[in-house]
């Protein structure tokens, strides 16, 4: 007698949202994994009947939901291709269904997949999400956090610079950053989610995910949850949920980088001064500098090429205050500072060619962006 299947999880739900869900799920998913199964989505029907879909690396985990007609009480975890697929049906009602031999259906008008499943016994335990969860008015908290991350090391060798410092001091919450090469550190005039005088070292990818998700907002007010215990922390913006683990370690002691005061100061209108900085910069390729020549007149960028032997300079019109000098910055580097600074005109103020300088606007104070010079 030929054994039956039967159905342990089926839903239906519209193919469009479903995409959007899976490809934001999907970004807290390597790709590559020595565990297949952690390349891949985890489905099922979350405390509320919607359906939930969730993707981990084990340090970042993202839990978000979806309106959906649902039967069975199955978990499943689906490959990577199902988001490829689900992509790629036409507009309308998408039809999945995985029975207990671990295969999914999947059907939408005229088209049919058959995918098969990972064991769910190989995916890692979903974190829980930390209670109480405080809200907070997200305001100007997705630009703060797009303004810091930038500064936060790729390195995965020095995951302590891999995160952004968020502490908590008279009512006002602090995000910081370094790679070492550079510092950005953006006030909010913000309680936040922390004691007084506490402080909590984030990941900068999970708090850019946060930041992308209130940037994916409907433009108006909005609010975000947050929760934290001693080993991670959560990110409620409306049904999805992001949670990260607290990286552990001491954050380097950056006060004593910054300067007490600076003899020389530069101010100048920060569009003109990115433009002229990629013109010279097409010049400053690789390892080159970019170099600022301070003068009463202004300020020269100049670029040399070793390779092409060629060399570019432009003069920007600026207010200069201090002696002559020659300061050099790696371009890229240069650039995201001036990028993340508000305000139409920058300030760069420094003490000397080899000592960090400070870029900021006088316009919008909140922000500052530390940048360590080259030596040429």
């Amino acid at each position: 007698m030929t054994a039956t299947t039967r159905s342990t999880l089926s839903l239906r739900c519209d193919s469009e949202t479903l995409a959007d869900r899976l490809t934001l799920a999907f970004r807290a998913a390597p790709a590559k994994n020595p565990v297949a199964a952690m390349s891949g989505v985890l489905l099922r029907r979350d405390p509320q009947g919607a359906m939930e879909l969730v993707a981990t690396d084990g340090e970042l985990t993202i839990r978000t939901s979806l309106p959906a007609e649902m039967s069975g009480d199955g978990e499943v975890v689906l490959h990577r291709i199902f988001s490829d697929v689900v992509r790629a049906l036409p507009a309308g009602a998408v039809e999945v269904s995985v029975d207990d031999t671990g295969e999914a259906s999947v059907e939408s008008g005229r088209s049919k997949f058959r995918l098969r499943c990972y064991s769910r016994s190989d995916y890692p335990d979903i974190p829980e999400v930390p209670e109480p969860m405080v809200e907070l008015e997200t305001g100007e908290l997705a630009h703060a956090i797009e303004q810091t991350v930038v500064a936060a090391s790729t390195d995965r060798g020095r995951p302590i610079l891999m995160g952004v410092l968020l502490t908590n001091e008279q009512g006002r919450t602090r995000l910081v950053a370094t790679d070492s090469y550079r510092l950005a550190i953006r006030d909010l005039p913000l309680a936040g989610f922390l004691g007084e005088g506490e402080s909590a070292l984030l990941p900068a990818r999970g708090l850019s995910e946060v930041a992308k998700l209130i940037g994916s907002g409907s433009g108006e007010s909005q609010s975000v949850e947050v929760g934290v215990t001693d080993t991670r922390v959560a990110f409620r913006v409306g049904d999805t949920v992001v949670i990260a683990s607290l990286i552990e370690g001491e954050f380097p002691s950056y006060e004593q980088l910054i300067p007490n005061a600076y003899q020389h100061r530069l101010e100048l209108e920060k569009e003109a001064f990115l433009a002229a900085l990629h013109r010279v910069g097409l010049l400053a390729r690789d390892s080159t500098p970019v170099r600022l020549d301070l003068s009463s007149a202004g300020v020269v960028l100049r670029a040399i090429d070793p390779e092409l032997g060629g060399e570019a300079s432009e003069e920007v019109d600026a207010f200069y205050m201090g002696g002559e000098m020659t300061i050099a910055f790696n371009p890229t580097y240069l650039r995201d500072g001036l990028d993340k600074c508000d305000g139409d005109r920058i300030q760069i103020e420094v003490t000397e060619p080899l000592r960090p300088a400070m870029l900021s606007s006088p316009e919008a104070e909140a922000f500052r962006y530390l940048l360590m010079p080259v030596r040429v």
